[in-house]
């Protein structure tokens, strides 16, 4: 059996986010794109292939924290193969080297940042994507209510009518159940955020209009129009079944405010602000575990922003 068609019976027999999923198809194509071909899980997955597939993405320039994320990814599935009978007991991964990683300096957006780019946003212009709404309204308010929640970027996307709803009748206050941890986190937003929520919802044209019609021309080379496998009932409705058109438009705002940095700056930029402000409540904010001690100041406060003091001890005297 292929590693590429095992993926994805692996994702169908589990429960897992969405994200989680696609890390695990990225992971697989890459391995077999550097492989050179598709992968048998019987013949070809190996720990020698597996360590030079690693050493391979070291020396073309990727991070350490990229390649223990490959490792991890690729171990999942050897490990659930070897459950499934479908690969042999005397094929250890865990023999597969581990992965040193160098210390995170997380990058965020600081609050000033935040209040640039949401300019930026309001002198925007035309409509996003295929779609009608004003990119102005679009991104203004997605950027208020990232920078509000600090929730993820599929969390966002999922909004709909019952979580406008929520929202004004819990007067910007809402808990919210995360589709990557499956844990509640308890969100407020300001009431700015929740007039920019709704001016945002209310644009949102219906199912019949937001995608206009299918060149015919395409359809003529056999290609199926799948958009309507999106969901249109959403705040932040997506033009593409591919989110990269969607992270390539949000890109061009953030250049045109002359800052870099994706979704993620917006998340980390909310903790280290909570951090900033409330000593301890980072990982309240981002909906972490309380068994994930210390996940927060590892991967999203930034020190940059909030630098740690250093610990001083008493000043040492010549005594007698």
């Amino acid at each position: 059996m292929k590693l590429s068609d095992y993926v994805e019976t692996y994702i169908l027999e589990h429960d897992i986010a969405d994200t989680t999923a696609e890390g695990y198809r990225y992971c697989v194509s890459g391995f077999e794109r550097w492989h050179g071909r598709p992968i048998e899980i019987e013949s070809d997955l190996t720990t020698d292939l597996a360590n030079q597939w690693l050493t391979w993405l070291k020396s073309v320039g990727r991070s350490t924290h990229t390649c223990k994320s490959r490792r991890g990814e690729l171990l999942t599935l050897w490990r659930a193969a070897r459950r499934d009978r479908r690969i042999d007991f005397d094929k250890d991964p865990e023999f597969v080297r581990r992965v040193r990683t160098d210390e995170l300096d997380p990058e965020c957006f600081t609050h000033e940042q935040a209040g640039l780019l949401l300019r930026q946003c309001q002198d925007l212009t035309g409509t996003v994507g295929s779609l009608t709404i004003p990119r102005a309204i679009y991104f203004g308010s997605f950027v208020r209510a990232a920078w509000d929640s600090g929730l993820r970027l599929g969390d966002l996307l999922a909004f709909d009518e019952q979580t406008v709803d929520a929202i004004i009748q819990g007067q910007g206050s809402i808990r919210i159940r995360q589709s990557k941890s499956r844990r509640y986190v308890d969100c407020h937003f300001h009431p700015s955020t929740v007039e920019a929520i709704r001016k945002c919802w209310e644009c949102v044209p219906r199912t019949s209009e937001i995608f206009g019609l299918f060149p015919p021309s395409l359809s003529g080379f056999g290609i199926q129009d799948r958009r309507s496998e999106l969901p249109t009932d959403r705040v932040w409705p997506q033009w593409s079944l591919d989110r990269k058109p969607w992270h390539r438009e949000f890109k061009l705002v953030v250049e045109s405010a002359g800052l870099r940095g994706g979704t993620k700056y917006l998340r980390r930029g909310a903790a280290t602000e909570a951090e900033l402000l409330t000593p301890g409540s980072a990982a309240r904010k981002l909906g972490h575990s309380p068994h994930s001690a210390g996940l927060a100041e590892k991967h999203y406060i930034s020190r940059k922003v909030l630098p740690m003091a250093p610990v001083v001890g008493r000043e040492l005297s010549a005594t007698s």
